[in-house]
């Protein structure tokens, strides 16, 4: 009995670990829209958030980021009939 209430509580440490940060990781994904530049870009700005936590002011970066890499890119190279 005692072997499988370890097992158990190993189980349960590790789901934990799993599963944390799930809603994040949802969020992230949600707003990124699946785009696999806008998640890394997000997913940098959150690793380097001292707390690993959605804020605004990841938000104002990751903003930049695309406006910098992906949106003014696509205006510069529009000919002029786009």
């Amino acid at each position: 009995m005692e072997f499988t209430t370890d097992i158990l509580s190993v189980f349960d440490k590790k789901w934990a670990l799993i599963t944390a940060g799930t809603e994040d990781s949802f969020n992230t994904m949600t707003i990124t829209k699946g785009y696999p530049f806008a998640y890394q870009a997000l997913g940098k700005y959150l690793w380097e958030e001292k707390s690993h936590a959605l804020n605004d002011e990841i938000l104002v970066k990751f903003d930049e980021a695309l406006r910098h890499y992906v949106y003014e890119k696509i205006w510069s190279e529009l000919s002029p009939k786009d």
